[in-house]
């Protein structure tokens, strides 16, 4: 059937980051914000955001994503864009979709996943 037209993934997310159990585990959100295709989008905070013992330090801001603009799409699917906070170590502790703020300590684990994926 010929040669593949693309090579193969050099790198699986999915493999290293989701568990059996269908969770993804909070590193990837360190990888894509400070290794990844998001670094360029990670910023120190001039103002350290704090919440039930953890201090987010860093942000990487999508939300200019959630515009009008970009909303042309089947309204049964979730907003573009949001805000995640990340610790001094790069993990992210809080994601503000739509200015409501979802902070992992208080989250489900299904409102955590849902907040991290869709923004």
């Amino acid at each position: 059937a010929g040669e593949p037209v693309f090579p193969d993934a050099p790198f699986s997310y999915s493999a290293a980051f989701r568990s059996p159990t269908n969770i993804w585990d909070d590193r990837m959100e360190y990888e894509l914000a400070f290794q990844g295709i998001g670094a360029h989008r990670t910023k120190a905070l001039g103002t350290p955001v704090s919440a039930g013992g953890e201090t987010a330090v860093f942000t990487n801001d999508l939300s200019v994503f959630g515009t009008p603009a970009l909303e042309k799409r089947d309204p049964a699917f979730a907003s573009w864009g949001a805000q995640m906070f990340l610790t001094k170590e790069g993990m992210p502790v809080m994601v503000k979709l739509k200015g409501q703020e979802v902070w992992k300590h208080t989250a489900s684990e299904e409102e955590w996943q849902y907040a991290k994926f869709v923004g």
